[in-house]
Formats: structure tokens, sequence, C-alpha cells
């Protein structure tokens, strides 16, 4: 799937009925129906690996937003975490990726006994 059909078929996510326990080692992470579908299509489970190892950082605001920069050219990126006040917690940079967009932006927020990882417009 090209970056223009993906970037389409994300924006027809709104909302989510079922959501999807993500791991083992990240038991306390479930993913909405439009983030199992970027992570499938985009071969992304890496980046919700990444989500969910930075979790700690946001115990104390439960919300955050992660934002992933790609340069495609260059086949690098830089993936960073706030706490949805743009108070940057994380910065990391990816010396190679094959991410098919310029960029992304996840919600990560607390519902009381999980986390959840959601395209924005699912929130």
């Amino acid at each position: 799937m090209d970056a223009i059909e993906l970037s389409a078929k994300l924006n027809e996510f709104y909302g989510s009925e079922t959501f999807t326990r993500y791991s083992p080692i990240y038991n306390n992470i479930t993913l909405t129906e439009g983030v199992v579908f970027l992570a499938e299509n985009a071969g992304a489970y890496w980046l919700m690996d990444m989500i969910g190892s930075y979790l700690p950082k946001l115990f104390k605001s439960r919300f955050g937003v992660a934002k992933l920069e790609v340069d495609l050219v260059e086949s690098t990126a830089t993936f960073t975490l706030d706490d949805g006040n743009d108070t940057v917690l994380v910065t990391q940079k990816i010396p190679y990726t094959d991410f098919p967009l310029s960029n992304i932006k996840l919600y990560v927020c607390d519902n009381g006994y999980m986390w959840t990882i959601l395209l924005p417009q699912e929130y």
C-alpha cells in the first residue's frame, strides 16, 4: 500500500468498536482498529513497541502525543513523545526506517486500567 492510499484509508477511521491487546510484553496496551490497520499496513508494530517502552514517562500526565517525522529521502526519522501540552518528554533519532508516511501522530491515553494507542480522529 503506498503512502497516498494508506493516508486515505487511515482517514476513514473514527472511533473504535474493538480494542486489541497489543502484546504479552506490553500487556497494559490496547490498540484501536485504526492503529492496528496502521501497524499491519505500514509494518509499524515497532512504533507501538517504541511507544510502550516510554510509557513510564507518561504516568504523571496520563495522556501523551507520539509523533514520528520521517525524512523520506534519507529514510531516517525522529520520534517524539510529549505530554499533550507540547512539553517534550522523549526524543529519539531513528537511523533507518521504511515507514511510508512523512509523519504520523498518535494519541496515548490512560483509560484507568490500560493504555490505549489511537489515531487522533479516534479520540
